[in-house]
């Protein structure tokens, strides 16, 4: 079986913190990103968990032959836990999944994401259905970066005539 859902879980209070879906080696991609620098919730977490000398817990859920069926799954998953218990940013399925890459992406679109990260970086949020739209914009334009490459999603913002500065020094100038 291809794909599974898997539990990130702090080990220091065997709370389940992120609920993804995968296969082969995901679940330490978020490891990866905290460790990098990647700045969400759920980075944050792990950040802690390993500041205090520990190692997140991952636990695979279920397995999948049909990716369509591990999304689902995921969907529901995360849907069962209480409001707040989660870090996930997106309901999961997918919906959790920015898998466009640049393609469609409009002038207006660049201008719109560069004004809810401008909002994001200066601790304004947009929240709709609980979920704050300012963080999932920043989300997903590093999960558009690190797939596409920080030259080429540069050039798209600057077709749209928006600067993307990508390193929080370049805005204290």
């Amino acid at each position: 079986m291809r794909f599974f859902v898997y539990d990130l879980i702090d080990p220091r209070t065997g709370e389940t913190f992120y609920v993804g879906k995968g296969q082969k080696s995901r679940p330490s991609q978020h490891t990866r990103d905290a460790i990098a620098g990647v700045r969400s919730a759920k980075c944050d977490r792990i950040r802690e968990i390993l500041a205090g000398g520990a190692e997140v817990k991952v636990e695979i859920v279920k397995r999948f032959d049909k990716e369509d069926d591990a999304y689902r799954f995921e969907s529901a998953r995360i849907r069962s836990f209480e409001r707040g218990k989660l870090t996930n940013i997106a309901c999961g399925g997918r919906g959790g999944k920015s898998s466009a890459g640049l393609a469609g992406f409009t002038p207006a679109m660049a201008r719109n994401l560069a004004h809810a990260l401008w909002l994001h970086a200066n601790g304004y949020k947009m929240l709709l259905a609980g979920v704050d739209l300012c963080a999932l914009a920043r989300h997903s334009l590093d999960a558009v970066i690190s797939r596409e490459g920080i030259d080429r999603v540069k050039k798209v913002f600057s077709r749209a005539g928006v600067l993307l500065l990508t390193e929080p020094e370049q805005c204290l100038s």
